[in-house]
């Protein structure tokens, strides 16, 4: 039978915090987001996930105390980089360019310093050398795909098999991890999304 410390250390790696902006755009991918973060990893450990967003933090001020704490009592990070601010400038495609919130980028740093594994959402358009792989580098455990608002799909299931390479501890005498039930529909590449849904509905 484990011991309390081994199902703490477990709990906290089903932990997860999720780093966003608290706008009405972006609320319905982040319901999305969080929900399937939680059936994957029922279905994966067959234990429930906590999932840990934080508050709206005040302008010009860091991410405080609180939000600190939860990160650091999170077993890993997803964070949503969705457009915040427009570039004057272009790309050199002469694509319009995007700045994520710079508070979701201080919560990124506080979890690279703790180590965490990340994942990283980045919306169409936005810049981001995170993206671009400098930071996952030097840390060599940041994640990253795309999204948009209007194709949600594959960002949901790559969620899912994000979760899944974690290798989150079971319980000891649970058995296998167990699969998703046959109703629920596959994306290309094999990924998996919550029951019920459709990637055309997304």
């Amino acid at each position: 039978m484990a011991s309390k410390k081994q199902r703490e250390a477990a709990q906290k790696r089903r932990t997860f915090f999720v780093a966003h902006r608290f706008t009405g755009r972006e609320r319905n991918f982040i319901a999305k987001l969080t929900r399937q973060v939680h059936v994957s990893v029922k279905a994966y450990t067959g234990c429930a996930a906590r999932v840990h967003t934080g508050e709206k933090p005040l302008p010009g001020r860091p991410i405080d105390k609180k939000v600190t704490q939860l990160v650091r009592t999170s077993g890993a990070l997803v964070a949503v980089l969705g457009r915040r601010e427009q570039y004057k400038d272009r790309d050199a495609a002469g694509r319009l360019r995007w700045a994520a919130s710079p508070w979701i980028h201080q919560e990124i740093g506080f979890a690279v310093a703790c180590r965490l594994p990340i994942l990283l959402l980045v919306e169409d358009g936005v810049s981001s050398e995170l993206r671009d792989g400098d930071i996952g580098g030097l840390q060599g455990n940041i994640d990253t795909a795309g999204y948009s608002l209007r194709s949600q799909a594959r960002a949901i299931g790559y969620v899912d098999e994000w979760v899944r390479a974690l290798h989150l501890p079971r319980p000891r005498g649970s058995g296998k991890r167990r699969g998703r039930t046959a109703a629920a529909p596959r994306a290309p590449g094999g990924m998996q999304f919550l029951q019920g849904w459709e990637p055309s509905r997304v």
